[in-house]
């Protein structure tokens, strides 16, 4: 809803101060990687319009929230038809989480919106 609702760079610097969460005694409520991503991709099947963008941004969020490293790409290429066509995917340790159903060699990765920790 966030993408809809605020400007993107509003959005984008609400994401930018998401920290890693802390929980208390063990690790039960915990996701796993490969949990988060599987929990997404089921939940967008029934939200509408909830396309690879927001799939990136949730995957992104919640890697962070639960303490694991991840990078948002978005790539862009011109198509056949002459059409700039674009994709977002998330990255963790070299690994994609999700948004690897297309020909990502094919795109054009923009600059990351993140900030470097210093």
């Amino acid at each position: 809803m966030g993408l809809f609702l605020l400007p993107f760079k509003t959005f984008w610097d609400f994401i930018g101060n998401v920290r890693p969460k802390t929980i208390e005694g063990n690790n039960v409520h915990k996701m796993s990687p490969d949990q988060i991503a599987w929990a997404v991709k089921l939940s967008s099947r029934y939200i509408p319009f909830a396309k690879c963008l927001c799939q990136a941004m949730v995957v992104k969020i919640l890697f962070t929230r639960h303490g694991y490293p991840a990078q948002l790409r978005i790539g862009v290429v011109k198509s056949d038809d002459k059409k700039l066509r674009a994709h977002a995917w998330v990255e963790s340790q070299g690994q994609i989480v999700i948004g690897n159903g297309r020909e990502l060699s094919l795109f054009n990765i923009l600059p990351s919106f993140e900030q470097e920790k210093s």
